[in-house]
């Protein structure tokens, strides 16, 4: 009986999460993200950053343009 319980939960879980990612790619601001995704390129192009610092402007340019419409 919990384990069937638990897997309700966990679906119901699943599901508010992805209707929040859903509203949170609704709810950008192109232009914003778009500046954001300029400064991440202009930043990494300026070259005078650490390996780690360039990993992270890397990493956070991925994740902007995944949500680029």
């Amino acid at each position: 009986m919990k384990r069937k319980n638990i897997n309700v939960l966990g679906g119901i879980i699943s599901r508010m999460a992805g209707r929040k990612e859903k509203e949170y790619i609704d709810s950008l601001n192109q232009e914003k993200l778009e500046r954001n995704i300029q400064a991440a390129k202009d930043r990494l192009e300026e070259g005078n950053l650490s390996v780690c610092q360039k990993q992270e402007y890397e990493k956070t340019l991925r994740h902007l343009e995944k949500y680029q419409k």
